[in-house]
C-alpha cells in the first residue's frame, strides 16, 4: 500500500513537471535573447519583487554595482510573573543588503509561477545597441563638461579656483571611467577610445593642481573658538593634504564663527554647535571662493562640560569627513 502511494506521488510529480507551461526565456533563454543582441538574466524568487531583485544582480555584474550591507542587531525582552518571577531575553539580528547599480534601460518579462518549485522567475533584459547609445551619450555629455572646466581652471588667475575647477573635473571624469568601463563590456572600441581621452583630460587636471597648489597657502581665523581646537583642526586637515597653513601672510584666509546653544531638562544637559566658514582672497577682495556651514544635532550628558566635549569630538569628525571636499 505504501509503495503505491509513493508511486503516485511521484507520478504526480512527474507530470505536473512536464505539464507546466515554461516560457521560451525559462527553457532557453539565447533563444528568445540571443547574446549578440541581448544582454539578459533570469532571476528567481519567493515573489515577483524578489525574482525581479535577483535577475537585476546578475545583470549588474556586467556593469559598475555598489552594494551596502547593514546589520543590526535588536533585543527582546519579556517578563512574566507566576509563582516565581521569570524573565526571557532574546537577541535577533536583522541584515538588509542595497545596491545602487548603474544601468542602462532594462526590460522585464512577464513572471513566470512554477508551481513545482514554488517560487518565481522574471527574465530581465538590455538591449546591447541601446545600453551602448546611452553610455554613449553619458560620456560626450560628461566629457565636454569635464573639458570646459578644465580649460576654465587652465585660463583662471586665481589658484583657488583653478585648483576648485581642476579637482571638480576630475572627480567627474573619475565618475566617467566606470561608465566607459561598461562600454567596453558592450563595445570594446568605442569604451577604448573613451577611456584613452578620459585619461588625457585627467592629466590636464592634475597639471593644473599641482601648478596651482603651492600657491594655496591659508591663514585659519574662528570666531568664538576660545580653545583653538576647531582652528587647530582646520589647520591639521588642511596640511595633512599637503597645503601650507598657519601663515600670517598666507594668500588665503579662512574665516568663520562657531556657536553653541545651551539647553537642559530633566535627563541633562545638551549642546547644538552650529559652524559657518568662508575662504577669501588675502588681496583685500570680498569675494567669497568657498564656504561650509552646518547646524549640528544637539549632544548632551549629565554635565555641561562632556556636552561641549562630545560636541567637539562630533564637529571634528564632520569636518575631516566633508570640509575639503564642500571647499573645493
Amino acid at each position: 500500500m505504501k509503495k503505491r502511494i509513493l508511486f503516485a506521488v511521484v507520478f504526480i510529480f512527474v507530470s505536473c513537471l512536464f505539464c507546466e507551461n515554461f516560457p521560451l526565456w525559462f527553457e532557453n533563454k539565447g533563444l528568445q535573447f540571443p547574446d549578440f543582441e541581448y544582454i539578459s538574466a533570469v532571476g528567481t524568487g519567493y515573489s515577483e519583487a524578489v525574482a525581479r531583485d535577483s535577475a537585476l544582480s546578475t545583470l549588474a555584474l556586467y556593469f559598475e554595482t555598489k552594494i551596502f550591507v547593514q546589520r543590526s542587531a535588536k533585543l527582546h525582552g519579556s517578563e512574566k510573573t507566576f509563582k516565581k518571577s521569570e524573565k526571557q531575553r532574546s537577541v535577533y539580528s536583522e541584515t538588509n543588503v542595497e545596491s545602487e547599480t548603474k544601468l542602462p534601460a532594462v526590460s522585464f518579462t512577464n513572471s513566470f509561477f512554477n508551481s513545482v518549485r514554488n517560487e518565481y522567475s522574471v527574465c530581465a533584459y538590455i538591449r546591447k545597441q541601446d545600453a551602448i547609445n546611452e553610455f554613449k551619450g553619458i560620456l560626450s555629455s560628461g566629457i565636454l563638461g569635464a573639458t570646459e572646466k578644465i580649460q576654465k581652471s587652465e585660463n583662471s588667475k586665481n589658484p583657488y579656483l583653478a585648483f576648485s575647477a581642476a579637482k571638480t573635473a576630475l572627480f567627474s571624469l573619475e565618475k566617467l571611467q566606470a561608465t566607459a568601463q561598461s562600454l567596453s563590456v558592450l563595445d570594446a572600441k568605442s569604451g577604448s577610445e573613451s577611456l584613452k581621452s578620459i585619461g588625457i583630460l585627467s592629466e590636464r587636471a592634475g597639471s593644473v593642481m599641482s601648478r596651482e597648489k603651492p600657491k594655496l597657502t591659508f591663514n585659519v581665523e574662528i570666531q568664538n573658538d576660545t580653545e583653538k581646537n576647531v582652528s587647530y583642526t582646520i589647520q591639521r586637515l588642511f596640511e595633512s593634504k599637503g597645503f601650507v597653513c598657519g601663515r600670517k601672510n598666507s594668500n588665503f584666509l579662512i574665516a568663520g564663527n562657531i556657536h553653541f546653544s545651551e539647553s537642559k531638562n530633566a535627563v541633562g544637559v545638551f549642546v547644538r554647535p552650529a559652524i559657518s566658514l568662508q575662504v577669501f582672497s588675502s588681496d583685500g577682495s570680498n569675494e567669497v571662493l568657498g564656504s561650509y556651514s552646518r547646524q549640528y544635532p544637539k549632544y548632551g550628558h549629565r554635565d555641561l562640560s562632556n556636552a561641549y566635549a562630545k560636541a567637539r569630538v562630533e564637529i571634528e569628525k564632520d569636518l575631516k569627513e566633508k570640509l575639503l571636499d564642500s571647499l573645493f
